[in-house]
C-alpha cells in the first residue's frame, strides 16, 4: 500500500485502506475488503468480507466522506459496489441489494437507479 502524508496531521496515511482504531491501536482494513457500513448514530458497523465486524466511532455521513468508491444505498447503508450481486424490488420489503455475503439490505427508492447504474458501470 502506498503511504502519504496527511497535512493537517503530519501522519502517514495510507491509500486504499481504512484505518480503525479498536482498543486504542490503528488497525488497517483493505478497502476491497469491506462489504458495507451501516449507521448507528455517532457509531458504525463495518462488515468485512472474512466476517469480522467493527463498531467504530464515527458517523455514516463522515465515513461516505472517506470512502467515496461507495455508495449509499439507504440512509443507514454504504455499500461497496463490488459486492454487491442484484437490486430487486419486492412488494413487502421494497426493493433489496443482494451483497456477496448474502446479505440484503434495503435500497432507497430515489438510490435503486443510481446503485443500478453504480454496478453497470464497474
Amino acid at each position: 500500500m502506498e503511504a502519504v502524508r496527511n497535512t493537517s496531521t503530519s501522519r502517514p496515511v495510507r491509500l486504499g485502506v481504512l484505518t480503525l482504531k479498536i482498543d486504542d491501536q490503528g488497525n488497517w482494513i483493505p478497502i476491497h475488503e469491506i462489504v458495507r457500513i451501516e449507521g448507528l448514530s455517532n457509531y458504525c458497523r463495518v462488515y468485512t468480507t472474512s466476517g469480522q465486524v467493527y463498531r467504530i466511532a464515527i458517523t455514516l455521513r463522515k465515513a461516505g466522506k472517506r470512502l467515496s468508491e461507495f455508495w449509499r444505498a439507504h440512509y443507514s447503508h454504504l455499500v461497496n459496489p463490488n459486492h454487491i450481486l442484484h437490486v430487486r424490488g419486492t412488494k413487502s420489503k421494497g426493493r433489496l441489494a443482494t451483497l456477496t455475503t448474502g446479505e440484503a439490505i434495503p435500497v432507497a427508492r430515489r438510490r435503486a437507479e443510481y446503485t443500478a447504474d453504480a454496478r453497470k458501470a464497474r
